[in-house]
């Protein structure tokens, strides 16, 4: 009782002082703290006559006369670098709108950078050309037009350098900003390096002086700057790598010549990267990589409005670019928007998830010839009438390469007894498909429900379905399965796993898309199982990273219950990594489980641990009871045991006791077929 109450204490003391149930975070441009929303991509590459497009990138944009202007490299089969121009009044047409290649050069001309020359009365596009005269041979140029609108009018590249600086060696992706007396020109050299060059505004563009090293880091290229309106700083963001994505690191500084200082700066706290995204829809990037900021003006002072913060990018996933050269990966463009009000997300820590105890497996698969007789999984219970009532999913042995795929039931006065006690086929039972249950008292109809999914042929390829019973023991009284319906079925996106969750006034149905996001969907309680068709999908989470190991993400099993005492909302969320020798594929002997909080269903939701690589489940902190390490490689598929059984799925405190999925690895092979998988049920707790 002394530790439960220390843990208690300690979990009200952080959640006082953090501000975690409503205080919004400060300002982040001034604590780094940064939390984005991501757009479906909004601008993908697309042909020219004959040649084939591969991709789009680099992008630059103003908004000028009711338009947006964007300038873009595009990377095709014909030629390796041109830049495009399109102008368009909505983002919602930004695809749709019609593409220009500017005639620059016959060769090589990229990376674009727009803004109006106001001394000049106009337009200027800073790029670089390839100049075999010099080396090396990529080069700053500039063109100028006084019609933004007109792709023809620009004048053809001049040099920005009379000659090449001595003590540049390399240099790339080149970007000017103006103060009130000076152009400053700033350029990366691959090698941790920003420079700086600069000239009066009456000699802009030649009289550059020599250029100096600006700021020295772990950066890579595409430096950005721009002035902060009303901060009297300046901020520079620029493009950095981990372990083969791209991500934005940002600095400020108080002047253009002054000392660049870092704001969010590292992989463990940076400005925009995989670990502060979340996803309005699915997750379609594991890269966000040369980014142009959504300017309040057009001019020469590069302004941005840090209350109204958007950031064009260009983004990829990473299974789309295995195996490709940098020429053919396919970079579509995306916008970023600045969650002003977020809450942060920064892990916390709140319970102690470094050592679990896991007793002798509970429930096993049965004999051969039944109906579970290759694993046991995805296991939900409750405890009702002085017995354990455990549903899961059933795998019977292969037959001609076909296999099915079930629910099996089973009851049982202990955890210990359900393994010898009497197993029924609910599909047998109903006499359809039914598979990933999850058990709950629905009090307001006193009925059973079971959520469940089964094969659905459509894009979706699964769907949500419901069954009913008036007394858990009778596996007779199950229901024929109907489908909850959604606006989402008829939607080209994946799902998996389906569960449901009640409030005080609703219900909420979570499910994952195995790419690394969860998604809600709600209908008044007094409407369920129906009105979800009539609700729009909200993304909960998109949770994915990387760490001294690899890449990970959130792939399925989203499984969210009610903690009664700190009057907090947990989700357990499985996470998985690639297969090590398999392309594009997740591997099943890579599964880990995660944790996040939230004061309610809605979110935000926050991660429990204590960084943003650091885990509730891995097999590392499985121990047996004698203290030896387990025989598993894989946490999959939690399942708490609750305090209750309705459809609040209440739990008292975060003294866990949780059910899982896992199977012996030492008699597994890698060389695993997926549906000959032998797991197996094991309960795990932290105390």
């Amino acid at each position: 009782m002394r530790i439960r109450s220390l843990n208690t204490v300690l979990t009200l003391m952080f959640f006082l002082c953090a501000g975690f149930s409503s205080v919004a975070a400060s300002d982040p441009f001034a604590t780094g703290e940064f939390s984005w929303s991501v757009s479906a991509p909004l601008f993908e590459p697309v042909n020219h006559g004959d040649d084939t497009c591969y991709s789009v990138k680099d992008p630059s944009i103003v908004h000028y006369d009711g338009r947006w202007h964007l300038f873009s490299t595009i990377r095709s089969k014909n030629r390796t670098h041109q830049i495009e121009y399109s102008s368009f009044v909505d983002w919602k047409d930004a695809n749709q709108a019609e593409r220009h290649l500017i005639d620059f050069t016959n060769g090589y001309d990229c990376a674009p950078q727009i803004f109006y020359f106001s001394q000049q009365k106009r337009w200027y596009l800073i790029y670089q050309v390839l100049n075999s005269s010099r080396t090396p041979s990529l080069q700053p140029v500039y063109s100028t037009s006084t019609n933004i609108s007109d792709p023809k009018s620009w004048s053809k590249p001049k040099l920005l350098f009379d000659q090449h600086p001595e003590n540049v060696k390399m240099w790339i992706d080149f970007w000017v900003i103006c103060d009130d007396e000076k152009a400053h020109l700033f350029f990366t050299s691959h090698a941790g390096w920003m420079w700086r060059s600069e000239t009066p505004l009456s000699n802009f563009p030649a009289g550059w002086s020599k250029p100096e090293i600006a700021l020295r880091g772990d950066i890579f290229e595409a430096s950005h700057t721009y002035r902060l309106k009303g901060k009297n700083k300046f901020l520079t963001l620029i493009e950095a790598q981990d372990a083969g994505r791209r991500y934005l690191k940002a600095f400020t500084a108080d002047r253009l010549d002054g000392k660049w200082s870092p704001l969010a700066a590292s992989r463990e706290k940076p400005f925009v990267s995989p670990r502060n995204v979340h996803f309005n829809g699915p997750n379609w990037t594991s890269s966000v990589s040369h980014g142009e900021f959504l300017r309040s003006g057009y001019d020469e002072k590069l302004e941005i409005d840090p209350s109204e913060t958007r950031l064009l990018f260009q983004g990829v996933e990473t299974e789309t670019r295995a195996d490709e050269n940098y020429g053919k990966i396919p970079w579509r463009l995306g916008l970023l928007t600045l969650d002003q009000n977020h809450v942060s997300t920064k892990p916390h820590g709140l319970f102690p998830y470094q050592r679990w105890k896991i007793g002798k497996p509970v429930f096993k698969a049965g004999p051969t010839g039944t109906f579970d007789a290759v694993s046991v999984k995805d296991p939900t219970i409750v405890r009702h009438e002085g017995k354990w009532h455990l549903f899961y999913t059933s795998k019977p042995q292969l037959d001609n390469k076909q296999f099915q795929v079930g629910v099996g039931y089973v009851s049982a006065p202990t955890l210990a007894e359900l393994n010898s006690s009497k197993r029924y086929d609910i599909n047998a039972i109903v006499g359809e498909t039914v598979i990933a249950p999850q058990i709950f008292y629905f009090k307001p109809h006193k009925l059973w429900y079971l959520i469940a999914q089964r094969p659905y042929d459509g894009p979706c390829e699964l769907e949500p379905i419901y069954l009913t019973n008036r007394n858990l023991e009778d596996v007779n009284g199950w229901s024929n399965p109907k489908v909850i319906k959604t606006n989402r079925k008829e939607k080209d996106a994946f799902w998996i796993d389906f569960w449901v969750i009640c409030d005080e006034q609703k219900a909420h149905l979570f499910y994952t898309d195995h790419a690394g996001s969860m998604f809600r969907l709600e209908t008044p309680i007094d409407r369920f199982p129906s009105g979800f068709e009539e609700e729009a999908e909200h993304l909960a989470v998109s949770v994915h990273g990387v760490d001294k190991t690899g890449p990970w993400r959130l792939h399925e099993a989203s499984h969210i219950y009610y903690v009664k005492e700190e009057q907090k909302y947990l989700a357990l969320l499985e996470a998985v990594r690639p297969h090590p020798t398999k392309r594009n594929y997740w591997d099943s002997r890579n599964r880990f489980m995660f944790a996040m909080i939230a004061d309610s269903l809605e979110g935000p939701w926050a991660r429990v641990e204590k960084d943003d690589n650091d885990f509730l489940g891995i097999p590392d902190s499985l121990y047996n009871e004698d203290g030896t390490r387990t025989k598993y490689d894989q946490v999959s598929h939690p399942e708490l045991i609750r305090s209750g059984f309705d459809e609040r799925l209440e739990i008292k405190d975060f003294r866990l006791q949780v059910l899982i999925q896992a199977f012996d690895a030492a008699k597994t092979p890698d060389s695993y077929d997926y549906n000959l998988l032998p797991w197996e049920l094991s309960v795990m707790k932290n105390y």
